[in-house]
C-alpha cells in the first residue's frame, strides 16, 4: 500500500489531487465558492458609496453606510426566514423545479431593474 504524503486540509487536498473520492466532486463546490467571495470582496467597499447618492442619504457618507448596513441586515432575515419555507417546497416539488423557477423570478427582477433608467 503506498503511503501518502501528509496535505494541509487532508481529505480535501487528496480529493483534489487524486481525483477521487467517496462524495460528489468538490472543487466545482471550491471554485463557485471562491468566486462568490471574490465578487463580495470587490464590491462590498462599494455600496456605501452607492447608497450615498440616493435621495433616501442625501449625500451623507454615514447615513448611505447605515442605510447599506440596514440593507444587509434585512436581506440576512429574508433569507432566515425563507430558507425552511423553500426546502419544505423543494422536498415536496423537487429541486430543480425551485431552482429554475427562482432563477426565472431573478430574470425577471434584473430586467425589471434594468427599465428603471429608460
Amino acid at each position: 500500500i503506498p503511503t501518502r504524503k501528509k496535505l494541509p486540509f487532508g481529505w480535501l487536498m487528496h480529493a483534489l489531487e487524486d481525483g477521487r473520492s467517496d462524495g460528489p466532486p468538490i472543487s466545482p463546490i471550491i471554485l463557485v465558492s471562491l468566486l462568490y467571495w471574490f465578487a463580495v470582496f470587490v464590491t462590498a467597499p462599494v455600496y456605501p458609496f452607492i447608497w450615498e447618492t440616493t435621495p433616501f442619504a442625501g449625500g451623507d457618507a454615514v447615513k448611505g453606510g447605515s442605510l447599506h448596513a440596514r440593507g444587509v441586515f434585512y436581506n440576512a432575515c429574508g433569507e432566515f426566514l425563507s430558507a425552511s419555507f423553500l426546502g419544505a417546497i423543494s422536498d415536496r416539488y423537487g429541486r430543480r423545479p425551485i431552482l429554475l423557477l427562482s432563477s426565472l423570478g431573478q430574470v425577471l427582477d434584473f430586467g425589471v431593474a434594468s427599465l428603471g433608467e429608460l
